[in-house]
């Protein structure tokens, strides 16, 4: 019951502090750049998990691809906007904004 507790805490503070980090790491940059790593460690991690825990016949499967290229650019494009935001609102008021997201859809 307490592993229940502990790790929806732990997801959610590695959350924050990803949000947080993110923003440090623009201080020196600009948004395209943050997308570009966040999504390229992001595949990778992905990739890297499918392999090992899949099979590999379910990943050749071509009628995959789509999804794959779709989960590409639609995480790329919602970051680049979160991004922005970061750098023209600030993390504190963006993420108020990100995260009342449920509320009005």
């Amino acid at each position: 019951m307490l592993v229940a507790t502990v790790f929806p805490v732990i997801a959610a503070f590695c959350f924050a502090l990803s949000h947080l980090f993110v923003k440090l790491g623009m201080d020196d940059s600009n948004p395209t750049t943050a997308v570009t790593i966040n999504l390229i460690v992001n595949s990778v991690g992905l990739w890297i998990l499918t392999i090992l825990f899949s099979p590999i016949q379910s990943v050749v499967i071509w009628s995959i691809w789509p999804f794959v290229v779709g989960g590409l650019f639609a995480p790329g494009l919602a970051r680049a906007l979160l991004y922005e935001g970061y750098k023209h609102m600030g993390l504190a008021r963006s993420d108020v904004i990100v995260g009342a997201h449920p509320l009005y859809t």
